[in-house]
């Protein structure tokens, strides 16, 4: 469990989202800016760097996200079964978290053991690249099949920052001094972005 004074920031950011929405943020194109620069800069920027710099992950990290993974594919199974007719949406309803808005903030701001870097990298590798991966192909399954969701996840700025964290790692190269500032100052502004925007 998060102890307070990291739960309180964390739900006042999404507090000040409301009242934002409500006050300057009212006009939809400035809530749809505000969602556009998280989704497509500070959040791939965040992913990327998490990746690119955490320890690699020890096989106790994975265990968690893996035993998360098989109840949302059981429940996944279980709503296309309910509602074959709909089975797509109703499957990714079913096991759809929001986790990009509010899963990787969490990740950010928790204690996560002695190593919070590798844990977090493990749990946004499986839940962002395979997990959200899956989710948008069972959405089109049914209206465009497996092209369209194909093309779905090639578009996915996300699965892009997981992808080429990945192969920096994989290279071992080290990028220049001001690309990774670029990414840290992008990356700084994912966590209070997303959860204004959740508000």
């Amino acid at each position: 469990m998060l102890p307070l004074p990291i739960l309180l920031p964390f739900f006042a950011l999404i507090a000040l989202g409301y009242a934002l929405g409500r006050g300057p943020l009212a006009a939809p194109a400035a809530q749809n800016g505000l969602r556009l620069f998280v989704l497509y800069a500070a959040l791939p920027a965040f992913i990327f760097r998490f990746v690119v710099e955490a320890a690699t992950p020890p096989p106790a990290a994975l265990l968690a996200p893996a035993a998360f993974a098989a109840a949302m594919l059981a429940t996944a199974a279980t709503a296309a079964l309910v509602s074959p007719r709909a089975r797509a949406l109703a499957a990714m309803g079913a096991v759809s978290a929001n986790v990009g808005y509010m899963g990787l903030p969490a990740i950010a701001v928790s204690p996560l053991g002695s190593d919070p870097a590798a844990t977090g990298a493990a749990i946004a590798i499986l839940v962002i690249d395979v997990l959200g991966t899956m989710n948008a192909n069972m959405l089109l399954l049914t209206r465009g099949g497996l092209r369209a969701g194909a093309n779905a996840m090639l578009r996915a700025p996300l699965v892009w920052a997981m992808v080429a964290g990945l192969a920096v790692r994989a290279s071992g190269a080290t990028l220049p001094e001001p690309a990774l500032r670029l990414a840290a100052m992008l990356a700084g502004g994912a966590v209070p972005g997303a959860l204004v925007s959740l508000g």
